[in-house]
């Protein structure tokens, strides 16, 4: 019974360890990105990637359920005839990237996408 204390007071310590890393992380890491590197990085790959422009209202960035960056009003323009309007678009970037300020896209989910 001893032994069984003792891994049951391991355990709760490491849970409690790691639910104390994730909540620091969820209050300090917003903080430590500069939304508008992330903002022109966006842009950049953007233009890159399909060759338009893409503007937005508001980014966000959140942490659940897996880290990603929510844009609201999106307005994408794709030359010579597609123009487009989301209501929001989520993107799932790798993580360690943009901790530097470089955004690696790995996901595109758009919401309610609109075509002109």
């Amino acid at each position: 019974m001893h032994r069984l204390k003792k891994i049951s007071l391991w355990t709760g310590g490491i849970l409690g360890f790691m639910l104390s890393l994730y909540l620091a992380a969820l209050l300090i890491l917003p903080r430590l990105i500069d939304s508008e590197s992330v903002k022109r990085e966006i842009r950049n790959q953007f233009a890159q990637m399909v060759g338009g422009r893409i503007n937005f209202d508001r980014l966000e960035l959140n942490i659940w359920p897996r880290p990603h960056i929510e844009i609201r009003k999106v307005r994408i323009t794709i030359p010579p005839s597609l123009n487009s309007t989301v209501v929001a678009s989520k993107i799932y970037p790798k993580i360690l990237p943009i901790l530097t300020g470089q955004v690696e896209i790995v996901v595109v989910r758009f919401e309610s996408p609109v075509l002109d």
